[in-house]
């Protein structure tokens, strides 16, 4: 075992430790332990004077997993901290600034063939503030099932999925449960499975399942949940075509790096049949995508794929490789029953709440990739029903030696009288002198609220025996509740020695 340091503090004194096992080839863990403890402090904000009081706080991270028996693994994975405050105002990236869940779980999972076996408890709680969490998961979860296995010798697979999970859902203030709509579930879904057609340029499978569920509790004709139970059974009817699928090739010019390109258009035609459900809106819904199924609705969606692809050409006497360097997909959906279109994953403008529609907005993903060291991804979903661009998200990532440039934009939209999220974010890092000295700029912006979330500049230096660094951030905490700053500048030191680690200060 090794235990290599990571002390560090931000305000007060704290200290860490990270230590990691290795026991074989299938056995790996980390745990990482912070302890921070706090003085009081004053603070001056908007010409005010507050005080941060004392406090005393931890933090857990562990991942393991370890190999019992031959097909046999335990997981464990813990993400705890014991102050939501600590947690948003100390730490320096925008992902851990922001987290507010902290998480505990552990199970057993099992492969012998087609057969699959699952045990796990998980528990997760999520901060609404620093007294009020909202607690959720499984405690525990059992799942077995069989993977799609030919039956009988014909072209038809059957596979067989089932859950037992006691589901906790509850808000807590102080500890103390204020509400609590948990409950017990048992699912159980038979699969069968036909391919009707093989062809290169028409794939056709179709499937029929049977889903049976068994609730210990139901929302009765007020929706209120009561603990009496319910039992929902339905038959999922699919179809899945993809094609005909048209393709042309090309040889590229003497002069191009590309040997050969490739057109590819795909048209694919999901559908999809539920039958009808007797007293569907007495299912509670929890977090469960298949919880709440709309009865006996039709979906049928659409879409058509354009893919570009290369061959480069042999170098030195390895050949070249193939690679999709453009891919562009739009899709839509129709509903037999509206309200179907509040419940659908597919898309991310799919909420509770919105307008019911017999359309779903239209998907266009794009995917660009001209080089290797070059990417470019890009999503938006419009509303044809008069609710306009819904959402859109891009990434950008550019690599040109040791240097790298990236950006990502995100904008939502999704009920029409409420204002619009915009938030660009980015980053910069060099890297000179075979990695000695090394740069990096971070931006999040929220421009839908005119605010610089996070701005931080970071530059080191390594010799061979140590290495120094510096960071500066300017971070706005915004209408975080439970933080008394509204922004806070950092300016950070760090000191490296060989062999023992990094000291930052």
């Amino acid at each position: 075992a090794t235990f290599p340091h990571d002390w560090y503090t931000r305000t007060g004194q704290g200290y860490g430790g990270e230590y990691r096992y290795i026991a074989g080839p299938m056995s790996d863990g980390k745990v990482t332990v912070y302890r921070f403890d706090q003085k009081a402090a004053e603070f001056r904000d908007a010409n005010e004077t507050g005080t941060l009081p004392a406090t005393q706080s931890f933090e857990v991270r562990a991942n393991a997993v370890h190999a019992i028996a031959r097909g046999l693994r335990a997981r464990t994975r813990v993400d705890y901290f014991s102050s939501v405050i600590t947690q948003q105002l100390y730490h320096q990236n925008v992902y851990d600034a922001s987290r507010r869940v902290r998480v505990v779980q552990a199970g057993l999972t099992g492969a012998w063939g087609p057969y699959n076996a699952a045990v796990t408890n998980d528990r997760s709680e999520m901060f609404n503030s620093e007294r009020s969490s909202f607690i959720y998961g499984s405690t525990p979860r059992v799942n077995a099932g069989i993977a799609p296995t030919r039956l009988f010798g014909a072209p038809v697979y059957g596979s067989v999925t089932s859950e037992f999970a006691n589901l906790p859902y509850r808000n807590e203030t102080d500890g103390v449960a204020v509400s609590d709509s948990g409950l017990s579930r048992l699912d159980v879904a038979p699969l069968v499975r036909v391919p009707v057609s093989r062809w290169t340029f028409l794939t056709l499978n179709t499937s029929a399942g049977y889903r049976l569920t068994r609730y210990s509790e139901s929302l009765n004709a007020q929706g209120v949940q009561v603990p009496e139970p319910f039992t929902r059974s339905y038959f999922d009817l699919r179809t899945d075509a993809v094609g005909p699928v048209f393709t042309k090739i090309w040889d590229a010019a003497a002069d191009s790096t590309a040997e050969r390109y490739k057109h590819v258009i795909e048209p694919w035609f999901p559908y999809q049949q539920i039958t009808p459900v007797e007293n569907y809106e007495a299912v509670p819904v929890l977090s469960n995508a298949n919880d709440f199924i709309v009865s006996g609705v039709a979906r049928l969606t659409y879409g058509l794929t354009n893919r570009l692809l290369r061959r480069d050409r042999p170098r030195e006497g390895v050949a070249g490789t193939a690679r999709e360097f453009l891919s562009v997909s739009v899709q839509q959906t129709y509903y037999s029953d509206s309200e179907a279109s509040q419940y659908d994953p597919t898309y991310a403008s799919s909420i509770q709440g919105r307008s019911r529609v017999d359309l779903s907005p239209v998907a266009l993903m794009v995917r660009y990739s001209p080089t290797l060291a070059t990417s470019a991804t890009m999503r938006l979903e419009h509303d044809v029903s008069g609710g306009g661009l819904q959402s859109v998200t891009a990434a950008g990532n550019v690599y040109f030696g040791p240097h790298s440039v990236s950006a990502n934009l995100s904008r939502r939209r999704i009920i029409r009288t409420a204002p619009s999220e915009l938030v660009v974010s980015g980053a910069t890092n060099v890297s000179f002198m075979e990695g000695r000295v090394r740069g990096s700029y971070n931006l999040t912006w929220d421009i839908a609220r005119n605010t610089v979330v996070n701005q931080m500049v970071n530059a080191t230096y390594f010799a061979q025996c140590c290495g120094f660094g510096v960071e500066f951030q300017n971070y706005n905490y915004g209408q975080i509740s439970s933080i008394p700053l509204g922004s806070d500048r950092r300016i950070n030191f760090s000191f490296s020695l060989a062999g023992l680690g990094t000291f930052p200060n």
